[in-house]
């Protein structure tokens, strides 16, 4: 799809925005009475390692265990760190990182067409020239 004029609901070269909300319901589970909101798996491991950082026990996967480095990126894990030093309900931290993760996406959709536009001028100007 050109990112030109996507269709409504569209956000350039992404998925439909209900398509969106529909995947982000499909990684959540419901234990008991509460919804919890999931990452992939290796999302998932360096939130355990944020979380125990947040927790002042350092980057370990089990307070109190070996410090060995188990996860694939710092700044990710430094990242998933600031959600959990406010008291947010654990169910939906991962939720929050989702939504957080679609906005920046967004915000590159935004940078692109600044920079197509920017690019589009400097063309005019140097063709001016000639």
């Amino acid at each position: 799809m050109p990112c030109s004029r996507p269709p409504t609901g569209y956000i350039c070269g992404s998925v439909h925005l209900p398509d969106q909300r529909a995947l982000v319901e499909k990684n959540s589970y419901i234990p008991e009475t509460k919804r919890y909101y999931v990452l992939f798996d290796d999302a998932m491991v360096s939130m355990r390692y944020a979380k125990n950082l947040a927790n002042g026990y350092g980057l370990v996967w089990n307070p109190g265990g070996p410090r060995v480095e188990g996860f694939t990126n710092p700044l990710w894990v430094g990242y998933v760190t600031i959600y959990h030093l406010p008291d947010i309900d654990q169910s939906k931290t991962s939720l929050y990182i989702q939504v957080t993760g679609a906005l920046l996406l967004a915000n590159l959709v935004v940078v692109k067409r600044i920079a197509e536009r920017v690019q589009r001028k400097r063309i005019k100007m140097i063709s001016g020239l000639c």
